[in-house]
């Protein structure tokens, strides 16, 4: 009995890692639910076993929020099969659906709860001068730093190196984030000295 009561929680802590490692930590909150939707009632028919991952991606609709309700019908569409053309899913493979449409669904509104954070960051990027003030801002507030902590002497000798890797690094950050953000800069159109 130890010895299967052992392997049996070297299989859980095993599953729970790979889910883990797949899908982060919305994997392991949508593994909590799902756990926690099976154990609130368990199925006591065949029928009953079926209705598991339909309840789950209602579940998961209900998590993704009212705006998007539409996708509990196209997830419950995808759970079905199609049954007309020879698909059919296995329970298990339904249930594995199910868990990916509560994943989805925790990263949704994970993504609407946190949008309003990135509108500083886009404001501050989306112009070369605040992106340049943001970057010389946080250079001068680690060579004040350094002269404050460590004296003049040092920020002369080591503190310029450390200030320079801190403003490439800030500028690899901000070139980064509008890559990833989609933000391009408007072309600067400048007169030229023979129009003047």
């Amino acid at each position: 009995m130890p010895v299967l009561a052992l392997l049996s929680a070297v299989f859980v802590v095993g599953f729970e890692q790979l889910v883990q490692w797949q899908y982060g930590l919305t994997g392991i909150i949508g593994l909590l639910l799902l756990t926690i939707g099976i154990k609130a009632k368990e199925p006591t028919s065949l029928l009953e076993a079926l209705r598991a991952p339909s309840r789950t991606a209602g579940l998961a609709g209900r998590i993704a929020g009212r705006r998007r309700t539409h996708y509990i019908e196209e997830w419950a569409s995808v759970l079905a099969g199609d049954p007309e053309h020879g698909v059919t899913l296995s329970p298990l493979r339904r249930q594995y659906y199910a868990l990916g449409f509560v994943c989805a669904a925790v990263r949704m509104r994970l993504h609407d709860l946190l949008g309003g954070f990135w509108t500083p960051v886009d404001w501050t990027i989306s112009t070369r001068q605040r992106s340049n003030f943001f970057i010389a801002s946080g250079v001068g507030v680690q060579v004040v730093m350094i002269q404050l902590h460590d004296g003049l002497y040092v920020l002369c000798t080591d503190g310029l190196g450390w200030a320079a890797g801190c403003g490439i690094a800030l500028r690899l950050l901000v070139g980064w984030l509008r890559q990833v953000r989609g933000i391009e800069l408007a072309a600067v159109d400048r007169p030229d000295a023979d129009d003047e």
